[in-house]
């Protein structure tokens, strides 16, 4: 994967990455920060741009995550 960092209207930064997922692929993905002041957002979609799921850092962790989500289907 190779994140694709594009800009936001309201000048925020966020990234894109892409991989290849099969159905019923158990996938976890893990945003950690190092800045208090930043609090880390992730949203795993499918290719249709459906949200699969999504988590923040509400828990004042700095750090998001999404653990173990089952993919619908085969697809990027």
């Amino acid at each position: 994967m190779t994140p694709q960092s594009l800009k936001r209207q309201d000048g925020s930064v966020y990234d894109i990455s892409k991989f290849q997922g099969k159905k019923d692929q158990l996938v976890s993905i893990r945003v950690d920060s190092v800045y208090e002041e930043f609090s880390p957002y992730i949203v795993l979609l499918d290719s249709q741009g459906k949200i699969v799921a999504a988590d923040n850092a509400k828990d004042g962790k700095h750090s998001a995550l999404i653990d173990r989500v089952r993919l619908p289907k085969d697809e990027t």
